[in-house]
């Protein structure tokens, strides 16, 4: 509740006061909660042992307080915390001295591949394409089994699960005026017009922007939209469609066989140099068919009902292009965990 309440008064330029006062009142909380928590906070070189296992993502030796951590380890391996694909990654990028080449890095897809090379400096023999762990048939059933016995958002109703994204500058792919913008249509098209309920999934880095609050409206929490952090296979489960805002959550979609819409329009963006058929710039998801891409109202519109009217919505699922791309490995984690094992031995 008290992060609902922040990410509300957080909201747009309306009230400057209130804003200052609400970000005084999250550094006081954050301050008190430090100091009820300080005895269960431990150092980490306290308690790493010479021959402990650090399993890691390498993107984020980029920043200092994980490179601090990260040196800690005598055995460390990689694994992307998310999947970021490209057909233009075979360009050289600028190596970080700091990377350590004869790292071992399990890979989602090969599209992977090159990124990782050019990028990080990874030695090529270091690198396995494995494959999407939390994708396996055992894995992806005990979620949705389980999931049955957890009160579900709406379980009763026709919903539409969005799969959040944070905001970002002004010059980028996602500012604050396109997602409002964006969020305004997901509410006239889902609610209003198709009145179906809306779930909401907030990224991680998302913070207190209140977007959400703002446009769906404080006093319909519950009755319309809803915010949750299960799972995306328990929330997406027998859903008829899941939105996007450019986010590696269409592969999940598409395992689960729910139809992912990607709603953001890069034709006026720099930086980005994957193009559609229609020679329009596209994120390299809607590129590789992997969701469906949108960038206005009507285009929207057009593709939730044509998901919709789908006597089967999952024939709007890009199972094959999935599987072009992606592995298919049915013991992509014990093939690493015996990898790991025996590195280390």
């Amino acid at each position: 509740l008290l992060s609902r309440v922040l990410r509300y008064n957080s909201a747009g330029k309306k009230n400057i006061f209130l804003k200052k006062l609400t970000y005084i009142f999250f550094v006081i909380y954050r301050f008190i909660e430090f100091f009820r928590y300080k005895n269960n906070i431990v150092k980490f070189n306290s308690i790493i042992a010479g021959n402990d296992i650090l399993l890691y993502d390498v993107h984020v030796q980029n920043f200092n307080f994980e490179r601090s951590v990260i040196a800690l380890f005598i055995y460390k391996f990689s694994m992307p915390h998310g999947i970021d694909i490209s057909k233009n990654q075979n360009k050289k990028m600028v190596k970080n001295k700091d990377f350590d080449l004869n790292l071992t890095v399990y890979l989602f897809s090969n599209l992977q591949y090159s990124k990782y090379i050019n990028k990080y400096g990874i030695n090529e023999g270091n690198i396995t394409v494995c494959g999407i762990p939390r994708h396996e048939s055992e894995w992806v059933s005990i979620i949705k089994n389980n999931s049955n016995k957890i009160n579900l958002p709406f379980k009763n109703y026709e919903t539409v699960v969005i799969f959040s994204s944070p905001y970002t500058e002004s010059n980028s792919y996602l500012p604050i005026n396109k997602k409002q913008e964006i969020i305004k249509d997901i509410k006239k098209t889902v609610i209003d017009i198709l009145g179906m309920k809306v779930v909401i999934k907030i990224h991680p880095k998302e913070g207190l922007e209140g977007v959400y609050e703002e446009v769906f409206g404080l006093d319909q929490y519950g009755s319309t939209w809803v915010y949750s952090d299960l799972h995306q296979f328990a929330l997406a489960a027998d859903k008829k469609l899941a939105i996007t805002m450019w986010s590696g959550v269409c592969f999940d979609m598409i395992k689960i066989g729910v139809p992912c819409i990607e709603y953001v329009d890069l034709r006026t963006v720099k930086g980005f140099n994957d193009y559609d058929k229609n020679g329009e710039k596209v994120s390299p998801f809607v590129y590789f068919g992997l969701a469906i891409g949108v960038r206005n109202h009507n285009e929207f519109l057009c593709q939730v009902k044509k998901i919709l009217k789908m006597a089967d919505g999952g024939s709007a699922v890009p199972i094959d292009n999935y599987e072009r791309y992606i592995v298919s490995n049915n013991d992509a984690s014990s093939k690493i965990a015996l990898d790991i094992l025996s590195k280390t031995a």
